[in-house]
C-alpha cells in the first residue's frame, strides 16, 4: 500500500511523463528536479510544495495542450490531484 509520499510520486512521476512526452522540457526538468528532492529528503520542502501547487494552476501546466487528455477538464483534474495531494 502506498503512502502519501507514495502517491505523490506516483503523480509526479506520471506529470513528468505526459510533460516529456508533449516536448514541454523545461516544465519537465522542473518536475524531475522535485522527483530528486522528494526521493532525497523523504519529501518536499515548503517552498517546493507551493511551486508545484502553482504550477498546477489552470494559468501555468493547465494551459497546456497534452495529448493525453483530449478533453482539458481531465488535465485540469489531473493537476488537482496533484495540488490536493500536496495539501
Amino acid at each position: 500500500m502506498l503512502g502519501q509520499r507514495g502517491i505523490m510520486r506516483e503523480k509526479l512521476v506520471k506529470l513528468y511523463g505526459y510533460l516529456l512526452n508533449n516536448q514541454y522540457i523545461h516544465d519537465a526538468s522542473i518536475v524531475e528536479a522535485l522527483l530528486t528532492e522528494l526521493d532525497q529528503k523523504n519529501g518536499l520542502a515548503d517552498a517546493s510544495k507551493e511551486r508545484l501547487s502553482s504550477m498546477c494552476s489552470p494559468r501555468y501546466l493547465g494551459d497546456l495542450h497534452i495529448e493525453e487528455f483530449p478533453d482539458p477538464y481531465m488535465w485540469w483534474n489531473f493537476l488537482g490531484e496533484i495540488k490536493a495531494a500536496i495539501e
